[in-house]
């Protein structure tokens, strides 16, 4: 009888040990990338020829004037950094906009203009400083406003009232547990 309490004792140690952290879906990991492929286009779909990255810009298909890069945190206290690795076509100060947000849009980080020489950095583009985040989703998002500085949809399709361009490698890295979710257009 002395042998089966110890193997009972020891089976209930182990399944406690196993399910210390666990995660549904995708493999956890302390860095995500969105666009390491390839890149997202943002804006109206008119660019003018003026248009810094007019080629690049053009090459690729128009999805919407706003991008949501949704990602959860796992863990909380995580610390997370978020870089852009590759933004071409930011013509427009002030239109471009990048924020972090949880996942009913309240602010982390408010909105804050990209700049527009960001095409041209040698290293990634880090638009906030390190963040502390508890266990929950958030979403880094880019928009383009039109000229007037307002999110409304396009007035008259043959303007070109919203800035074009590309952005792409997107990543978030973590100290802690983080998985990517979905891209949202709109």
């Amino acid at each position: 009888m002395r042998p089966a309490l110890y193997t009972l004792g020891f089976l209930l140690i182990a399944s406690a040990c196993a399910e210390e952290k666990t995660f549904k879906g995708a493999a956890p990991t302390t860095q995500i990338e969105f666009g390491a492929e390839g890149v997202y286009r943002i804006g109206d779909g008119v660019s003018g020829a003026q248009s810094a990255c007019i080629n690049q810009v053009s090459s690729h298909d128009l999805k919407g004037t706003l991008y949501q890069f949704q990602f959860e945190v796992l863990e909380n206290n995580a610390k997370i950094d978020v870089s852009i690795g590759k933004f071409c076509g930011v013509d427009n100060a002030d239109i471009t906009t990048i924020a972090l947000q949880d996942a009913k849009k309240k602010p982390i980080v408010a909105e804050i203009a990209v700049p527009i020489d960001s095409s041209n950095r040698p290293s990634p583009y880090a638009p906030f400083i390190t963040q502390t985040l508890n266990k929950g989703i958030y979403q880094v998002t880019i928009r383009a406003k039109n000229k007037s500085g307002k999110d409304t949809q396009m007035i008259d399709p043959t303007l070109d009232e919203f800035d074009d361009f590309v952005v792409g490698k997107i990543q978030i890295k973590s100290d802690k547990a983080v998985k990517q979710l979905e891209v949202i257009t709109e």
